[in-house]
Parts: structure tokens; C-alpha cells; sequence
């Protein structure tokens, strides 16, 4: 079968999905050609002479060459609301809530938005973490920027007047770049003033903000694989999904930009630090009540007052949160995970996974995790 994936290879997220959809084809004996285009004008001559069409052609969606063929075609952009050809597409809206689930156990009560690409994906990830934050009865702003030197102004000016400290989700991770140097010019401190969650997990992007940016890897190997699947079963007229396969993110990577607490209470950090170190011993609130030097009753007003949980609800989402970690980013048998968040045997982590989080550890790490070949 020949194939041809027409893609624009300057963008690093079409870098990040054609080796998924490489691997497909090497396994089912493809003749796969990938072609890099950068002007609409170089599309007639790549369309053509081929079984089925991969698209990562973000800009040209709309371009008559590619909506009138009657070639197969699979496209992992999501730029456009609709088009003719059937799309992988990741999860934008799990992605907002991703982000909003993370800041909102961090305690905070004050949410910004930030973009700097009103795309439609971007429009998606923003409703998924303001509809997150509105069923805790939160609100968010939504700040963008152009980039001109007056709506810099602008943003410095309004972030300067946000109640703090606040919560942010950039749409993706290059908008942490001029969001996090608004907030230096506004004399914001990142995180204690301003924790901010990107996506995309762009390893030179989160590498060079300062701090390093937390950020949702998308399971781009996974779309790419996905497309190539999909693409042999229009060519081969095999029964279909939904028009449209979502692609769910991985596991937020917390660095330095969100790992805080939105609260001022020395108290309350070191006890959720000593927590976090501690987890793997199967730490209790009398334990950490006694190395606080306070007694449990203390320790539960203050953390309910600064994060809304008590010492045992801490503890009990620490240690589902590490699992979750490991879940989705390790082969670690399960009994080794349980060893590792604090959970006296395996079973006990299954109970307590599916209790609280409603679903077998198995098959949470089935949907979260990156797999080739699937």
C-alpha cells in the first residue's frame, strides 16, 4: 500500500506524531513517503499517485486541493471545526480539565486562561478548564495577547490587579514564554504568585521558562499510529469509528512553575512536603502531626483551611496521584506501585482506586498510557 503523509515538518508537534504513524507502516509493509510542505502551492503535485493521504497541514485545511480529492485521507490537525476527511484529534477538553484538576488541589480559588493562538483546539482547551473550575462554583478569566506592545502593556497592567494568588492554564506551552514575562514585569513571583500549567510538555520550551513549566504531554505517538490505523481501514473499507478519535493526554508533569501551594501558611507546606517524602512508608496523620509538633486536630483545621482537605485526604490524594504517575509513565507490577505510594499490598490499591477514582488501576493505565503499536 502506498501512502503519502503530507506534513509540515517545521512544526514540532507533526515531528512528535509522524514516527507513531512510521511504525504502522513498517508494520504492515507500507510504502509510506513523507512529504514536508511548506506553501499551499507545492500540495497538486504531493496529492497524487497514492492509496491514502496522512495530513498534518495545519494551515492549508481548507485548500480545495485537499477537500475535493477522493483519495483516502486521514488528518490529525485540529485547526478547523469541520472538514471532509476523518481526523485523530487529541482531547482538548480533558486537557482543560487536567489542568484545572491540578491547580484546584493545589488550593488555589483564583484562575486565569492565557492564549496566544485562538485556534479552535485552543477554544477547547479553555471551555474544558473553565466548565472543570465552574463545577467546583470557580470563575476564570480569559487573557490573550497579540504580541504588539501595547496589549504587553495592557496584560502587565491587568495582571498588577489580579487578586493573588491565582491559578493559570496557557493554551499551549510556547504562550508560557511571553506569559511568564508579563508576570516578571508586573513583579509577580512564578509559582508562589502565578502557577502556571502548559501543554504539549515541548521539552526545550518547558526547559528554558524560568522556572521550568509544568506541563500535559499529549500522546502524539499515539495519534500518529492511530491515523496510520485508521487510514488502512478507509482504503481497505473496513467498518469505521466515530467520524472523529480522540486521543486522551498523558499524566501532567508538575516542575517548578506550579509546585506550590496557594497558601501562605509555613504549617501547611511543610506538612504536605513532609507527606509527599514520606508516602512510601505509608506516612498516617499521627505521623505528621507529631513531626509538626502539633496535634492532629491542628494539623486538619489548618490544611482545611488553606486546601480544603484534611491530613487523611491529603494523604489519600497523594498517594493516588503518585499512582496515577506511575500508571501512566511506568511497567512497575503493581505490587511495586503499591510499594512505592505508601499502599500495604496491591489489593489494597485497587480498592482504594476504584473507590475513589471509580475505575480498575488496570484500565486506567490502558487509556492513559503511550503504547505503540496498539
Amino acid at each position: 500500500m502506498r501512502v503519502t503523509a503530507i506534513v509540515n515538518l517545521m512544526d514540532p508537534y507533526n515531528r512528535r506524531i509522524i514516527p507513531g504513524a512510521a511504525e504502522f507502516a513498517r508494520k504492515h509493509g507500507w510504502d509510506l513517503s513523507i512529504q514536508n510542505v511548506a506553501r499551499a502551492s507545492e500540495l497538486p503535485a504531493l496529492v497524487r499517485d497514492t492509496d491514502g493521504l496522512l495530513l498534518g497541514v495545519h494551515n492549508f485545511e481548507a485548500d480545495p486541493v485537499l477537500t475535493r480529492t477522493l483519495i483516502p485521507a486521514v488528518c490529525w490537525s485540529g485547526s478547523m471545526v469541520e472538514v471532509n476527511w476523518r481526523r485523530v484529534l487529541n482531547d482538548d477538553i480533558a486537557i482543560g480539565r487536567l489542568a484545572a484538576e491540578h491547580l484546584l488541589t493545589r488550593g488555589f480559588r483564583h484562575f486565569i486562561f492565557f492564549n496566544n493562538a485562538p485556534e479552535i483546539w485552543s477554544v477547547r482547551r479553555r471551555d474544558g478548564f473553565i466548565g472543570r473550575l465552574e463545577a467546583d462554583g470557580h470563575t476564570a478569566q480569559t487573557l490573550s495577547l497579540l504580541n504588539n506592545q501595547s496589549d504587553i502593556e495592557q496584560l502587565v497592567d491587568r495582571l498588577r490587579r489580579l487578586p493573588k494568588p491565582f491559578g493559570v492554564m496557557v493554551d499551549h506551552d510556547p504562550s508560557a514564554i511571553p506569559f511568564m514575562a508579563a508576570c516578571r514585569e508586573a513583579g509577580l513571583r512564578i509559582p508562589e504568585d502565578a502557577a502556571v500549567v502548559g501543554v504539549n510538555d515541548e521539552e526545550f520550551v518547558c526547559s528554558v521558562c524560568d522556572p521550568p513549566l509544568s506541563s500535559i504531554p499529549l500522546q502524539t505517538h499515539r495519534i500518529g499510529y492511530e491515523s496510520a490505523a485508521l487510514l488502512q481501514r478507509l482504503v481497505q473499507k473496513a467498518p469505521l469509528p466515530p467520524w472523529s478519535i480522540v486521543v486522551p493526554p498523558g499524566e501532567l508533569i508538575v516542575r517548578r512553575s506550579s509546585d506550590t501551594l496557594a497558601t501562605t501558611d509555613k504549617l501547611v507546606i511543610d506538612a504536605v512536603r513532609y507527606i509527599r517524602e514520606h508516602l512510601h512508608l505509608g506516612v498516617g496523620t499521627k505521623e505528621v502531626a507529631a513531626e509538626m509538633g502539633i496535634s492532629r486536630t491542628t494539623l486538619d483545621t489548618r490544611l482545611s483551611a488553606a486546601v480544603g482537605r484534611t491530613a487523611a485526604m491529603e494523604i489519600r490524594r497523594e498517594r493516588l496521584d503518585l499512582v496515577c504517575r506511575l500508571l501512566s509513565s511506568t511497567d512497575l507490577p503493581m505490587p511495586e506501585v503499591a510499594r512505592r505510594s505508601g499502599f500495604s499490598s496491591a489489593r489494597q490499591l485497587s480498592e482504594s482506586f476504584r473507590l475513589f477514582l471509580h475505575q480498575k488501576p488496570t484500565d486506567y493505565r490502558k487509556y492513559f498510557r503511550v503504547r505503540s503499536g496498539r
